[in-house]
């Protein structure tokens, strides 16, 4: 889930518990990618980070209970990888300098 009621009920993962089951059991998993939901999502569950790329069109406020328009730009999310597994990340929004 991304904490966005809307997109939740509407569009999340139908075997999210599954997925979950696997990739908990993949022991070198550290990050799992996935968008677009129109807004950014950096959250952890047990050990594994999940991050949200926001969509490269309209944006909504996160965390709302219906798809409220967010004046923030489009963006997307850059990733650097460690040898060490560690994952550095930020989000770029369409005219940063």
């Amino acid at each position: 889930p991304v904490n966005s009621h809307w997109i939740d009920s509407k569009f999340g993962l139908r075997n999210s518990d599954q997925f979950l089951t696997l990739i908990r059991a993949i022991r070198s998993c550290k990050v799992v990618l996935f968008g677009h939901i129109h807004h950014e999502v950096d959250r952890i569950i047990g050990n594994i980070r999940y991050l949200g790329t926001p969509a490269t069109s309209e944006q909504f406020v996160p965390n709302s209970l219906s798809s409220i328009p967010d004046p923030r730009p489009p963006g997307f999310r850059l990733l650097a990888l460690g040898d060490d597994g560690t994952v550095t990340t930020r989000v770029v929004r369409v005219g940063d300098a």
